[in-house]
């Protein structure tokens, strides 16, 4: 999925690894990518090179599917359900037409200290990930509820281009991010209790 070709050799035995695209080549293919192994010949592997990139679309498709399949949903926290949580909101404030998915991140630490990005959002594969320390008995619901809606804008928004710069918290995104009710509260609460997040 990852590498083209790839050779190991001992003696005269070699053991080839080769990306799913060769399944479909041709005898001549076949007999430029023995050359290219055995004899590294040149002319073998601008051949190599051209069929390649004409099975390009391929590569990119694996890709894609790989990432997809990495991407382990998980909703159901010890204290909270996300997918109740985007369920609510998608219904209260988007008439229910966002079609993203979300999921408990991974807890990081670094230099002792978790990471403070309590949410993100993946435009890519659409995919939200909330900061597990969130998931905690003594954060109210209504923080939780507005970090991932601050998620949930991203997707409704996107991004704009501004003097050739891509902003993702533009005018536009922050009207809407402020226009939820405890918009305010949420804000100070996580800023007054960040270092009960931080240190737990």
């Amino acid at each position: 999925k990852r590498s083209i070709i790839s050779v190991r050799s001992r003696g005269k035995i070699y053991s080839v690894r080769l990306h799913h695209m060769f399944m479909d080549a041709d005898q001549g293919v076949v007999e430029s990518l023995a050359s290219f192994v055995s004899k590294k010949s040149a002319k073998a592997r601008e051949r190599l090179d051209a069929f390649i990139r004409k099975n390009s679309e391929k590569i990119e498709a694996t890709e894609e599917g790989s990432k997809k399949r990495a991407t382990r949903l998980i909703t159901e926290g010890e204290h909270f359900s996300l997918h109740h949580c985007y369920s609510k909101l998608n219904g209260l404030f988007f008439n229910g037409t966002l079609d993203c998915k979300i999921t408990w991140g991974v807890r990081r630490r670094r230099q002792g200290r978790i990471r403070v990005r309590l949410g993100s959002y993946c435009p890519k594969n659409k995919v939200i990930r909330i900061n597990p320390v969130l998931d905690r008995a003594f954060v109210p619901a209504f923080v939780l509820e507005s970090v991932i809606y601050h998620e949930m804008v991203h997707h409704f928004i996107g991004m704009r281009n501004k003097n050739g710069r891509l902003l993702s918290h533009h005018l536009a995104f922050r009207e809407v991010e402020q226009s939820f009710p405890l918009w305010e509260k949420a804000t100070l609460w996580i800023k007054e209790n960040l270092h009960r997040l931080l240190h737990l």
